[in-house]
């Protein structure tokens, strides 16, 4: 994540810890597309089209589902956290090692999912999805610079640009993602349950996976804390979208200013705390 991205994501995340609101460009314009659709449905232009996007306002609303489930995932495991720590014992520990491990794989798979779903919506909103395409959605590595594909090559460069900034932080999670999903690996959790949160995933030959020193805990070599890196992930993410939202909004013609506001609501803070942590 670049500076500028730090400064723009905890911005966002420090505000939304002040009011609980959660703002997104991104969802208001999948939104707005949903009630343009709504707004046709019994009018002789449904079938247009050049007018219809129901098709895409779906794959919007699929991408804040996928998106859900990430924010989902962080609060699972904090409220899995909150229950086991009046037991205090060593079943307790244990308990809690195996779910957080078992949490810590499972956020990686649902940010892997959110990504694979952007690609529709980013050629859907361009180019127009064709063929195969509309029957097996495309998945983000479909779209990334490392493709050859026709979507790729025909994609407008200010959104090829956005899609390339990920390569800042994308692939290093997706190689997490690849190797807790695919691969040979270990998850290890470290510290005592009411503790940060602490881990480091293995390879077959025991080579640390995640070395980025910017998430890792300066009292302990090679060990990461997980409320750091998840808000490294979802500020990464989050500015993202709102770039993604900013360039498709204007080949839609639709201003995202001017789009229906959409919400989050809930308790921003964990991912602020995380975001200032990587500020330093």
């Amino acid at each position: 994540m670049s500076n500028e991205n730090i400064d723009r994501a905890d911005a966002i995340f420090r505000n939304a810890s002040a009011t609980g609101e959660l703002q997104s460009s991104f969802e208001s314009l999948g939104n707005e597309l949903r009630l343009r659709s709504l707004a046709l449905r019994g009018s002789n232009l449904e079938h247009d089209p050049e007018l219809d996007r129901s098709d895409l306002a779906r794959y919007f609303a699929s991408v804040s589902n996928r998106l859900s489930d990430v924010f989902a995932r962080l609060r699972y495991l904090h409220w899995t956290e909150q229950k086991l720590i009046p037991e205090d014992s060593d079943q307790s520990q244990s308990t809690w090692a195996m779910f957080s491990s078992l949490g810590i794989k499972d956020f990686h798979a649902d940010v892997a999912s959110t990504m694979d779903s952007i690609a529709p919506v980013i050629i859907g909103s361009t180019i127009g999805l064709r063929g195969k395409d509309i029957r097996d959605l495309p998945r983000f590595a479909r779209i990334s610079d490392h493709s050859n594909s026709r979507n790729r090559k025909e994609l407008p460069t200010d959104i090829t640009v956005i899609i390339d900034s990920a390569n800042q932080w994308w692939p290093a999670v997706k190689t997490i993602r690849d190797s807790v999903i695919h691969r040979e690996h270990d998850r290890i959790i470290f510290g005592k349950l009411g503790d940060p949160l602490e881990f480091q995933i293995y390879d077959k030959s025991k080579k640390p996976l995640m070395i980025d020193p910017r998430l890792l805990v300066s009292r302990a070599h090679n060990v990461v804390d997980f409320k750091t890196y998840s808000a490294y992930v979802i500020g990464n993410l989050w500015i993202l979208l709102d770039d993604i939202a900013s360039v498709i909004g204007a080949h839609l013609g639709i201003s995202v200013d001017r789009a229906t506001p959409s919400f989050r609501w809930g308790s921003w803070e964990h991912i602020s705390e995380g975001l200032v942590d990587i500020a330093g």
